[in-house]
């Protein structure tokens, strides 16, 4: 028997930290790692997403952690590529208290693969493996005996990766809510639900009907390689629903990369859901779709099975942007989506890309154009960006999309980045300058280029972009030091 502690990283999702955001997204990875671990196994979990706010530092959690619960065995999740500077964190708190073996997988492992083990070669990686958990007693057994096993989608240190490649598997389907999400009756769901409203947060629970996606788009990092299309059984996405609304849980996020895609099981779905939020009224929902999914009638039906906001990918509403990313429609398809979503009260999250080129004037004059007519709606901007290259040392903070550019992204869509983020409501950013519409309004209107709105201030060490406009005293800077991770938009006064 072995005693094996399970750790999540801190933030993740990247905007659990953000005090005036009090939703805190339970991950899933906790509870289908636990529920795949053989009974026989002692199984904990340290959330440090959680524990940063009981214990106040990361090493202090993990040492508490390590040294009351003494594992014999820790898995660690590492759910995106950008959030390997806090995955590193926790390595390195770990090497400090004990040697202790680690197992690595996650969503970011796919895209990597064994890349961890050449990165951090001093940080006790046993192994890392890629897919949805099967492999995990077999692993665990491995460690235990000290005789590592050839599995697909495993990598063990000091050994050459399996030459049969990724494992493909079905999701964990066919479950007990209660089992999942007590492991098996080793973690007590009840109270970690209990501690996330102690430090003042809304507990919104991960569901999924699918995994993976039947697309490849170019811009997109997540679905762009081929790692499938999976689903699960409609009753148990309901009875997974009605579990935690027995818990007290009202907020659900779906993260199906595209809901809707698996047409038959959706319906299902969706029309139990119709049926469940009459009885829970209360219950909200958050989907991430296609924007040709989105119907009038689909929306009406979304909006009857509790949905309040819908994620969709406008990327941008310039068409020849749209065409070089090979978007698949034209931008008034976009256009009708956001609008049936508002017409039945739906908020829309747009998913916003900024291009090298040149300052998208049409995404400007859309995002107004949708605030003039007091549609919900907010923005989550991104760069134009590639897959990293895990043969190469990772910079993890260049390729946190939400927060940080880097060298190769151009002025333009740094500008474009801040417009857009300081004047519309954005998941990136809470400096929200609602006034600033007036001025890109006033700007558009005479001909007036945007680049001219800013001050741009070049050195050796950086670039600085200065808004000209001044809000009772209130001015708004971009910074990007060169060779770093310090970029953010700041806000001084005058």
């Amino acid at each position: 028997m072995a005693n094996i502690l399970f750790i999540q990283p801190f933030d993740f999702p990247n905007f659990l930290g953000q005090k005036k955001r009090k939703r805190f997204l339970i991950s899933r990875a906790q509870f289908e790692v636990g529920y795949q671990v053989p009974v026989e196994h002692d199984f904990s979990v340290l959330d440090l997403n959680l524990a940063i706010r009981q214990k106040g530092s990361i090493p202090k959690a993990i040492e508490e952690a390590t040294q009351s619960l003494n594992p014999d065995l820790i898995f660690l999740t590492y759910p995106s590529f950008p959030q390997g500077e806090q995955v590193a964190l926790v390595l390195r708190c770990l090497t400090k208290v004990a040697n202790i073996p680690v197992v690595m997988g996650g969503g970011a492992i796919s895209l990597v693969k064994d890349a961890p083990l050449r990165w951090w070669p001093d940080m006790n990686i046993s192994c890392c493996y890629s897919g949805f958990g099967k492999q995990i007693s077999t692993i665990i057994q491995s460690i235990v005996t000290g005789k590592n096993q050839n599995l697909p989608g495993v990598f063990w240190a000091g050994e050459k990766p399996s030459e049969k490649g990724n494992l493909r598997e079905r999701l964990i389907d066919f479950y007990k809510p209660e089992d999942l999400y007590s492991a098996r009756g080793r973690i007590d769901f009840s109270g970690y639900v209990d501690d996330i409203r102690r430090v003042g947060f809304n507990p919104c629970a991960v569901i999924e009907l699918t995994r993976g996606c039947l697309h490849r788009c170019s811009f997109c990092a997540i679905n762009r390689e081929n790692f499938g299309f999976f689903s699960r059984s409609p009753e148990i996405v309901i009875h997974e629903i009605e579990y935690l609304v027995n818990m007290g849980i009202t907020s659900f996020h779906f993260t199906d990369p595209t809901f809707g895609l698996a047409i038959k099981k959706t319906e299902e779905l969706v029309e139990t859901m119709v049926l469940l939020q009459k009885k829970h009224p209360k219950n909200r929902f958050e989907i991430t779709t296609r924007v040709d999914i989105i119907s009038r009638k689909n929306a009406l039906l979304f909006r009857k099975a509790g949905v309040v906001r819908c994620d969709l990918g406008m990327e941008t509403m310039s068409e020849m942007e749209l065409a070089s990313v090979h978007k698949g429609f034209k931008r008034e398809k976009i256009r009708k989506a956001v609008r049936y979503l508002a017409e039945v009260g739906i908020e829309t999250k747009l998913f916003h890309i900024t291009f090298p080129q040149k300052i998208s004037i049409p995404t400007i004059e859309f995002l107004l154009e949708l605030s003039r007519s007091r549609v919900p709606f907010l923005v989550q901007s991104a760069y134009l960006r590639g897959i990293p290259n895990p043969l190469s040392e990772p910079l993890f903070s260049n390729q946190d999309q939400k927060v940080f550019c880097r060298e190769s992204d151009s002025i333009e869509q740094i500008m474009e980045w801040m417009l857009v983020n300081l004047a519309f409501k954005s998941i990136n950013t809470f400096l929200h300058e609602p006034r600033f519409q007036e001025n890109l309004r006033n700007a558009l209107s005479q001909d007036i280029d945007l680049k001219t709105l800013f001050e741009i201030a070049q050195s050796n060490s950086g670039i600085t972009l200065n808004l000209k406009a001044d809000f009772d005293g209130q001015r708004y800077f971009f910074r990007h030091k060169r060779k770093t991770p310090f970029t953010w938009c700041f806000k001084k006064t005058s």
